[in-house]
């Protein structure tokens, strides 16, 4: 249970067991050391003291709301079945979870305001769990257990639980989200569109599925000064897993700065001037791209479905070519084989656009004198 200290406006719920929100006699108000506790004669707005949800109450939300300074004590419960919940930022904390948080499936909304927080306890058992429409955090949330489809705004995730057992990825709507304790995969994977999920250089990703879950589209991940190495959980489009390894040096960055890659099975545009044999390579292409940081000396290994090589090609004579932008280049490659590759001696200033494939035959012509 988390202890506060009342202070003229607060409400609470009054130990009966809870209601709708609306329900005027489920609250309690605070009106000061002399009255102390007294039945409310209105239900709690954003605008009012700190709210809290009474050990043992369940409290239903059905309809639009905006909340602020809500405590939810262990054992209570706070779950909205329809509307669109708003968490505004307010004083202190803006929601504490010691509880149950929940949204029931199908209809209801949740917006977390930009500076707006939902925190609690450092569990693996609390969470806020979201069944709901759309999700868009623009805040924080301390742990989310997302089954879901649609998660929007631009924001940060302590913890992500992806908890999608029916069909369907978990979309990042119209922004970029950054996990900075844990990614746990579940069921479901994470398909970006034109956004990006973030990773911070301290958050690790895990796989608790019995199947490979990966981010479809472009992932970052944040990496410490120094030597490190992170292997990036991506895969493509057609439902592969096929994840990507970076171990590089990072001499200079913001905190929190990262590499971006993602993953496109098309045919890059310009691979007829690669000299890159386009009947012998693999059929796809990776966007490797420094965020606000330098680094030096890096190893890149790619990896792809064996289906993804042209029938005939001789792995041993898989090379690399970069497309940086006006050009083509050739990194040193290492370690060919049918479903992978590693460029060596990479940096900043040379991570691109990368396909891979045997190497067109370079045809002397005799000279005619």
């Amino acid at each position: 249970m988390r202890a506060n200290a009342q202070t003229a406006g607060d409400f609470r719920t009054d130990g009966s067991g809870g209601g709708n929100w609306t329900d005027v006699s489920i609250w309690e108000r605070y009106n000061g050391t002399v009255a102390g506790w007294v039945p409310s004669t209105y239900a709690p707005t954003s605008s009012d003291g700190v709210i809290t949800i009474t050990d043992g109450d369940q409290v239903n939300i059905t309809s639009n709301i905006t909340i602020d300074q809500v405590v939810i004590e262990t054992n209570a419960t706070l779950i909205a079945f329809s509307g669109t919940v708003t968490i505004n930022n307010g004083t202190g904390t803006d929601v504490y979870n010691d509880g149950a948080f929940s949204f029931n499936t199908g209809s209801p909304n949740l917006i977390v305001n930009s500076g707006a927080v939902i925190n609690g306890p450092a569990s693996p058992s609390s969470y806020v769990s979201f069944s709901g429409d759309t999700l868009r955090n623009n805040g924080t949330i301390y742990s989310l257990l997302m089954s879901s489809q649609k998660l929007a705004g631009t924001g940060t995730i302590g913890t992500l639980i992806t908890f999608r057992p029916t069909s369907g990825d978990i979309l990042l709507w119209d922004g970029n989200q950054t996990i900075t304790t844990l990614l746990n995969f579940n069921y479901g994977n994470i398909s970006t569109g034109n956004n990006r999920l973030i990773i911070a250089e301290t958050a690790t990703v895990q796989n608790n599925s019995a199947s490979d879950l990966f981010v479809k589209g472009q992932l970052q991940m944040n990496f410490p000064l120094g030597v490190s190495t992170k292997t990036f959980r991506l895969g493509d489009q057609l439902d592969n897993f096929t994840p990507i390894t970076i171990t590089l040096n990072k001499t200079f960055g913001f905190l929190n700065s990262g590499v971006r890659v993602g993953i496109s099975t098309s045919v890059h545009p310009n691979i007829n001037s690669s000299g890159i044999d386009t009947s012998q390579n693999v059929n796809r292409f990776w966007v490797v791209s420094a965020d606000s940081m330098t680094f030096n000396n890096a190893t890149i290994t790619l990896s792809w479905p064996a289906s993804a090589l042209d029938p005939g090609t001789d792995p041993a004579q898989l090379r690399a070519g970069r497309w940086g932008g006006s050009g083509w280049s050739y990194p040193a490659t290492t370690n060919p084989t049918s479903t992978s590759i590693q460029l060596t001696g990479i940096s900043n200033t040379s991570s691109g656009n990368y396909i891979v494939g045997e190497l067109l035959p370079i045809v002397n012509i005799p000279d005619a004198n």
